[in-house]
């Protein structure tokens, strides 16, 4: 019987997609890929799941794409084939937020999947990095683009120009994360956050990604004017209606996601 290649679990409106590929440390294959986006199609329109958890194990969150895939392939045949643009496309535009618990090795693809996340909180001593350039290639699932929009064109040209790695306390430090814990605290502590943010209010938590998101591909003007149509859209809601009212009546809201 063939094992899965990922593992679901739902707990308390958190959905939990831990990679199950250990022996090749959760390789991203374009078939796990697929999985993790085929999961996430069902997991948009489900009422009962309010966040997202992607993780690996504590060996590895994913240890780069699956080299064995790309190895034989030309540019034609990577290029009609769009290795991975469907599946992280996907990926991409959940409207519930994810967040990325990084432990152990987050290399290549691994790391990019991770910043495709809304969140990363990663292991002091995790390692991440862009090695790409040691194969003869360079990021191809966003890295080039995500990374320098968090750390600046100085930082990210050394990291993907050398394959440097770095630590999960310098991820933290350098802004790419937004905590590092010890290794042991890492599940637990992606799950208490996923939690929290699970039970916000869901029309406010997707228009607040969706507001950050447009941040990190518009001008100032152009996103201050989307953020507007966001904030403004929210107050024919139920749920702004009630959350204004318990504030004024000092008491907790009750939020029915309407």
């Amino acid at each position: 019987m063939t094992e899965k290649l990922i593992k679901t679990e739902i707990d308390e409106r958190v959905l939990t997609i831990q990679l199950n590929r250990p022996k090749a440390m959760n390789a991203l294959s374009p078939e796990l890929l697929r999985e993790i986006a085929k999961t996430l199609q069902g997991a948009e329109h489900n009422s009962e799941i309010g966040a997202v958890i992607i993780q690996g194990d504590e060996r590895a969150f994913a240890a780069g794409a699956d080299i064995a895939v790309m190895a034989e392939l030309s540019e034609k045949e990577a290029s009609e084939a769009q290795l991975y643009v469907e599946e992280l496309s996907i990926i991409d535009r959940f409207p519930k937020p994810i967040i990325a618990a990084v432990s152990g090795y987050a290399l290549g693809g691994g790391f990019e999947l991770a910043l495709l996340c809304d969140i990363m909180i990663v292991a002091n001593d995790a390692t991440l990095g862009l090695p790409e350039i040691t194969l003869g290639v360079i990021p191809g699932m966003g890295g080039t683009q995500r990374l320098t929009r968090i750390v600046g064109k100085s930082k990210a040209n050394q990291m993907i120009m050398t394959g440097e790695f770095i630590t999960g306390e310098q991820a933290h430090a350098l802004g790419i994360a937004s905590v590092s814990v010890e290794s042991a605290e890492i599940f637990d502590h992606s799950r208490k956050l996923a939690k929290d943010i699970a039970n916000r209010p869901q029309l406010a938590l997707q228009a607040a990604k969706a507001s950050v998101s447009k941040a990190l591909e518009t001008s100032l003007e152009d996103g201050i004017k989307f953020e507007a149509q966001q904030f403004f859209g929210l107050f024919d809601t139920e749920d702004k209606n009630e959350g204004m009212r318990a504030f004024l009546e000092k008491r907790k809201p009750k939020f029915n996601n309407r």
